[in-house]
């Protein structure tokens, strides 16, 4: 019998019990450096308990410390700590054996000390990212030969990414993104022959991408968007074949998807090149990447047709190839996308029907096809069956017929967007149906008919409705505002709804931000309870037949923004308590039968960011409001901010543009946002009488209309209107002014319509190029004034008057060309620098549910455009 002898078992026993009880006994003096770190400055909740000078022969036991078997430190994991503080009171160099540093997601701050890491021969992984360091890259990083992570984003680092980053050969992960970086990236990347994730993305960035790139063979991840990266993809990139995902969105790149560069990808999950300059046709090699789940080609300058081979991406589950130049139609082939989620194909040209394939998509949860040709009028019923889908937004194209009963079959839907189409009929009793839908907008199409009542009422969670620009009449339901419903946005304007508001809108005062009610036949009073809401931000129900007092409620409305009442029968005084509301920017009491003398405000300062003022065709009589006017500090000190209504639902974020119908010239014109850019003050067609006052000139520096015509103003034209540099648009006819045109309003630049008609003016008329641009309507009815363009030349007591800059020089030809025609047109003679005025709409009813048309006849209805 064989014996068996336990001494060895033994000496293994206690060799696996020394390793084990190493740990306890770790080197000293890194407990000590690593206290010492704590003690200079760091703050953390987290390590009061361990990291403490009477537990220093534990330190293995610190929370984030892992010892190796030598029982000396190799790992510092302290991610999410709260901790605060920096570096540089933490001695790297008494912790050589460090293989891993993890301090991601603090509060660490300050600059990475420069010789930090230089010591650390062994490490091989490195997270710094999310915190608050500055600085530069911290070049002795780039001596470590052994490190394989290093990720240093989401900090305030800025400079240049060093070339020596080449010599990091062992790197296998370099992720920069989030900071500050300037310049190129390095052509010395293409060293790092393991690298498989780079990222450098929301930097600063502003080179080609180096064709030294293509060298890294074993790249996966390749993340460059949000830099400013320009030029073409370096064909070399076609070597990248293990690519998985490729994002390079938010850049400058230019150049077209070279067929043979991308025909290797062909492991790629996700190609996200959107917001570029890339041009030509989508190659019908992207067939070929049949791993491809997300292509993202938005906001590019493509062109031609979609691939019909795309339904060969049988994983594919978004296709998003919104805002480029795609023609031709959409390819029955999508239909063999199963997987499909989201279809993207908004802002194109793209024409003919959507085929019926699609509806063979039970996958899709968003359709997103807005602003093209489409055409037919049973595209609709395609997505009758497709219960999955949340989202069906298909506005601005030429769509016709009805819109289906089935669609109210589909529970599920909580987006129904198919607004600016050509549709017809009303709208089904069986779209109620759909109890989850949380906007709809029908708005600009050719509906009409009775309003169903479950409309108002069908879902608890509708937050906007818009119905505008439709032929829909009756009267308006209290089922429209039930307590239960969380109406936002109602827009029901340009209709010929009549009748009553209910009282009940008042349920909706703690939700209700826009409402939009013009453009009725609206009569009776403005209910009280209707605007009592603190969240009531625009509020429009111009062009009706209210009668009545403005409801003194409006008071509450603390978030009031827009308030435009024009063009109805109100009876009232000047309602001063207006004037304490602190948010709002635009009042339009134009055409009623308001009335007295205006008088002192009730604070001191009143209407602190007013920027929009009319109270024009009115019974208001006294002085200008001289106090009121001289204090719009919104108007003084430029206070701007674009009046936009935005609420995010879900995946889903959507803005509500305000409109306001002001008048240029005796027409109507719709401003589709008040825009940072205009202001305006309206006064015309009352009976104020005395001065201008001299000071406006001197106040009111922003101020892009004035229009004082049509009452009874005597005195000179105040010299200081010259100091309204921006002024585009100055009416005072109509008055009984008196005294010589002052040559200082040669100095307004940017003015394309000037009326001093029907005055008492005398004298000569100056001369300047921009003065000249306008013809005899802006001067008739003075029988005394004489000179260019009024065919009554002056005499020798009365020379043209040319203005300070023609005597010195004349170079102002830049503003030649302006005419009567073209402002009255477009009224965009403002900034011929290439800043855009946009605040007149002029493609109505095929782009903005809330967009108003350029006339409107009471009592007739709307005029449709095509």
């Amino acid at each position: 019998m064989m014996r068996i002898s336990i001494f060895p078992l033994l000496f293994h026993i206690l060799c696996l019990l020394a390793l084990n009880t190493a740990p306890l006994h770790a080197n000293k003096e890194e407990a000590e450096a690593l206290l010492q770190w704590k003690i200079n400055g760091l703050s953390s909740s987290l390590l009061d308990s361990s990291w403490s000078v009477n537990n220093l022969t534990n330190v293995c036991n610190w929370e984030g410390i892992i010892c190796n078997r030598g029982g000396s430190v190799s790992e510092l994991n302290l991610p999410n700590g709260n901790i605060r503080g920096t570096l540089e009171p933490l001695r790297f160099s008494l912790l050589p054996n460090l293989t891993r540093i993890n301090l991601k997601n603090n509060s660490l701050s300050g600059v990475i000390p420069v010789s930090v890491f230089s010591k650390l021969d062994s490490l091989e992984h490195l997270d710094l990212g999310n915190n608050f360091f500055q600085g530069p890259f911290p070049i002795s990083l780039t001596n470590l030969s052994t490190l394989k992570f290093l990720r240093l984003s989401n900090n305030n680092l800025s400079g240049a990414i060093p070339e020596e980053i080449g010599s990091i050969t062992s790197l296998q992960v370099l992720k920069l993104s989030k900071n500050s970086f300037q310049g190129k990236i390095p052509p010395s990347i293409g060293t790092l022959k393991h690298l498989k994730y780079l990222s450098l993305r929301r930097n600063q960035l502003n080179s080609m991408i180096p064709f030294e790139l293509g060298l890294c063979t074993n790249l996966e991840y390749l993340k460059l968007g949000h830099n400013f990266l320009t030029g073409e993809l370096p064909r070399s990139m076609s070597n990248l074949s293990k690519l998985v995902e490729l994002r390079l969105s938010s850049n400058r790149l230019s150049g077209e998807l070279v067929p043979h560069l991308i025909a290797n990808w062909t492991q790629l999950t996700s190609l996200f090149m959107h917001n570029n300059n890339l041009s030509g046709i989508i190659p019908s090699e992207i067939s070929l990447l049949t791993q491809l789940q997300y292509i993202q080609l938005r906001d590019n300058q493509l062109s031609g047709r979609i691939p019909y081979n795309i339904g060969d991406l049988q994983k594919l589950s978004q296709l998003d190839l919104v805002k480029n130049h795609l023609s031709g139609p959409i390819p029955p082939t999508i239909g063999n996308l199963t997987q499909l989620f989201l279809l993207e194909l908004s802002d194109n040209y793209l024409s003919g029907s959507i085929p019926p394939e699609v509806g063979h998509l039970t996958s899709l949860y968003v359709v997103f096809i807005s602003s093209n040709l489409l055409h037919g009028p049973e595209i609709l019923s395609i997505f009758c069956n497709v219960t999955s889908l949340s989202g069906l937004l298909i506005a601005d194209n030429k769509l016709n017929g009805h819109i289906p009963k089935c669609l109210g079959n589909n529970t599920n839907l909580k987006f129904l967007e198919l607004n600016a189409n050509e549709l017809n009929g009303g709208i089904p009793e069986s779209l109620c149906n759909a109890c989850h839908l949380r906007f709809l907008t029908l708005a600009s199409n050719y509906m009409s008919g009775v309003i169903p009542k479950c409309v108002g009422n069908f879902s608890n969670q509708l937050s906007g409705l818009h119905l505008d620009q439709n032929y829909f009449d009756g009267p308006m339901h209290r089922e429209f505002c039930t307590s239960s419903t969380p109406v936002k946005f109602l827009g029901l304007s340009d209709n010929s709804l009549s009748g009553v508001i209910p009282p009940c809108l008042g349920n909706l005062s703690t939700t209700l931000s826009l409402l939009d009610l013009s453009m009725n036949h609206f009569d009776g009073t403005i209910p009280a309870d209707v605007s009592r809401g603190k969240v009531l931000r625009v509020l429009i129900l111009d062009h009706n037949q209210f009668e009545g007092p403005l409801p003194p409620t409006l008071i509450n409305c603390t978030a009031l923004q827009i308030l435009d009442v024009g063009n109805n029968k109100l009876n009232d005084s000047f309602p001063h308590w207006l004037d304490a509301l602190p948010q709002l920017m635009v009042l339009v009491l134009r055409s009623n039968h308001f009335h007295g003398v205006i008088g002192n405000p009730t604070i001191k300062l009143p209407f602190p960011r007013l920027r929009v003022f009319d109270l024009s065709n009115n019974y208001f009589t006294g002085p200008l409001p001289t106090y009121y006017l001289l204090h719009f500090t919104g108007i003084i000190n430029n206070i701007s901010s674009d009046v936009l209504v935005t609420y995010k639902i879900g995946d889903f974020s959507f803005e509500e543009d305000s409109s306001a119908v002001l008048v240029v010239k005796g027409l109507e014109r719709s401003v589709r946002r008040i825009l940072n850019l205009y202001t305006s003050i309206d006064l015309s067609s009352n009976m104020f009488h005395g001065e201008i006052p001299f000071s406006i000139g001197n106040q009111l520096y922003t101020l892009r209309l004035l229009n004082l015509s049509h009452n009874m103003l005597t005195g000179h034209i105040p010299l200081s209107l010259g100091d309204l540099t921006l002024l585009e648009a100055l009416d005072i006819s109509n008055n009984q002014l008196t005294g010589k045109i002052p040559w200082q309003l040669s100095n307004l630049g940017f003015l394309g319509v000037l009326n001093l008609s029907y005055n008492h003016l005398s004298g000569a008329i100056p001369r300047s190029r921009q003065l000249d641009t306008f013809g005899n309507d802006s001067y008739l009815g003075n029988t005394a004034l004489c000179g260019f363009p009024l065919t009554l030349e002056c005499d020798a007591k009365n020379p043209p008057l040319h203005s300070k800059e023609e005597e010195e020089e004349e170079d102002s030809s830049f503003f030649n060309g302006f005419s009567w025609q073209s402002v009255t047109i477009g009224y965009c003679c403002a900034f011929p620098f290439g800043v855009c005025v946009g605040y007149f709409a002029l493609r109505y009813g095929k782009f903005n549910w809330l967009l108003r048309k350029l006339t409107w006849k009471r009592g007739m209805g709307s005029n449709k455009a095509c």
